[in-house]
């Protein structure tokens, strides 16, 4: 099971709701699919600390958010060992490295799977990139 993101103060991933502003527009009835990766696909140079966050059209259905649905691979297939959140709207999936990424290796971020939660299952998405050999953290690590 997935670990809740904690409540944010002030709003959700989507928006804070300010008076006079207007509240983002409700999902759409579309089929779900993922709509943005970060890192981007074919990105190079990314950090090897760089948390995964995928967005989707519709909002997920948490029970369909695992490791055999949302994951991160090295090349050959093999599964880089991270832990999966879920923004409170259901809108946002972030993955999270458990150790820094290897340098230099094609990274794959794979949804497959994960279903809406009207239960239609979100569009199969494949994408890539490749860390650079420092981590964010070494730049922020005072002496580093």
């Amino acid at each position: 099971m997935i670990a809740p993101l904690p409540a944010w103060s002030g709003g959700s991933l989507r928006g804070t709701l300010r008076p006079g502003v207007a509240a983002p527009p409700p999902f759409d009835d579309g089929e779900p699919l993922v709509v943005r990766v970060d890192p981007a696909d074919g990105a190079s140079g990314v950090f090897r600390d760089t948390p995964v966050i995928v967005s989707l059209s519709q909002p997920a259905d948490a029970a369909t958010v695992s490791r055999d649905t949302f994951r991160v691979e090295a090349s050959g297939r093999t599964e880089v060992e991270g832990g999966i959140r879920l923004s409170p709207d259901g809108a946002v999936l972030i993955w999270t490295a458990a150790r820094l990424l290897a340098p230099g290796v094609v990274h794959f971020v794979a949804v497959r799977g994960v279903r809406d939660r009207r239960g239609v299952p979100v569009k199969a998405h494949v994408s890539r990139f490749v860390p650079c050999d420092i981590a964010l953290s070494d730049l922020l690590t005072p002496g580093a």
